[in-house]
């Protein structure tokens, strides 16, 4: 970030952690915040409620692509859960059996998509904030 002039250093933190210490992500949304408000994060930051992607959503997209129906259905219904789920809350209306599921969860797992909630027992899983707001803005 310093290498891209950005200022108010005090608030990059916070933008590392929005976007997750992703790298690709964090040069996007850098490039974004120079282009858009010459390089001041806090002028960028100012809409807490909101998680701006921009030319995120093409990498997200490629992604998504990838991704069998059974996955995509599961992100879906993910997507619309306001809590953490146990695992062994599979979707009504996803017609698999329960090890599917727990492997449809473990593959999206890997490809960071879904993440566990640290320290809670039983288990819990959510998806991705990033992914989130870009399912529930396109989807």
């Amino acid at each position: 970030m310093r290498q891209k002039k950005l200022q108010d250093e005090e608030k990059w933190d916070e933008l590392i952690t929005l976007y997750q210490s992703h790298p690709a992500w964090l040069n996007i949304i850098c490039s974004t915040i120079i282009e858009l408000f010459n390089g001041k994060v806090s002028l960028f930051l100012t809409d807490e409620n909101e998680l701006f992607l921009g030319d995120i959503e093409t990498n997200l997209e490629s992604q998504l692509e990838r991704l069998s129906e059974l996955e995509k259905n599961a992100i879906n219904w993910l997507a619309h859960q306001d809590e953490p789920i146990d695992i062994s809350q599979k979707p009504a209306n996803m017609e698999v059996s329960q090890a599917k599921f727990m492997h449809i969860i473990q593959s999206l797992t890997r490809r960071c998509l879904v993440e566990k909630v640290p320290r809670k027992e039983p288990a819990k899983f959510q998806l991705n904030s990033i992914f989130k707001a870009h399912i529930k803005s396109n989807f």
